[in-house]
């Protein structure tokens, strides 16, 4: 499998798949926020799909997780490839998930959770400095999860920009 260690592969290419897989695995995916300090630097910045680019800092990455989670439950995510060269890593990946909280639209009103799962790629790109996650990209499928929650009463591009402008101004309002 892609994602495995490899025997003979360098020791520093060796921590950064372990570092780059509990991010995916234990933040992101499992929500867990105290794992936050110990993998990310202080002043992270993420280049999240739905908040655009420059976003920066730990309390904005586990503002981002927690809200995750109150809409999204029984998370996982199949790491299908996972590739490090020199400082960065890329990771792609399978995650599922179902819609368990309210899903804030601006304008059109909150969706109701549907309970309905959905399944779509990710991909992470990560840079490393000292030995923590200094940046963070991810790109999602986001418009097929709206497709498989069955959110399809407007357009996808829609109820994603709707998404991102109200995860960003939750992130406005709440100061770092």
């Amino acid at each position: 499998m892609a994602t495995e260690l490899r025997v003979g592969e360098r020791s520093e290419h060796v921590a950064t798949k372990i570092r780059v897989r509990r991010a995916i695995e234990d933040v992101f995916v499992g929500g867990d926020i105290d794992a936050i300090d110990d993998l990310f630097a202080p002043d992270v910045v993420l280049h999240l799909d739905c908040w655009g680019t420059g976003v920066t800092g730990r309390r904005a990455l586990q503002r981002h997780v927690e809200r995750q989670h109150e809409i999204f439950a029984d998370c996982a995510a199949t790491i299908d490839s996972l590739v490090v060269d020199g400082d960065e890593a890329i990771a792609y990946c399978t995650v599922r998930g179902r819609h368990a909280g309210m899903l804030p639209v601006p304008g059109r009103g909150p969706y109701a959770p549907t309970g309905r799962l959905f399944q779509v790629p990710t991909v992470f790109r990560f840079r490393l400095a000292k030995g923590k996650i200094a940046e963070v990209w991810r790109l999602e499928d986001a418009l097929g999860v709206g497709d498989q929650l069955g959110l399809g009463d407007r357009s996808p591009r829609d109820l994603f920009r709707a998404l991102g402008k109200n995860i960003r101004e939750g992130f406005l309002r709440s100061g770092d």
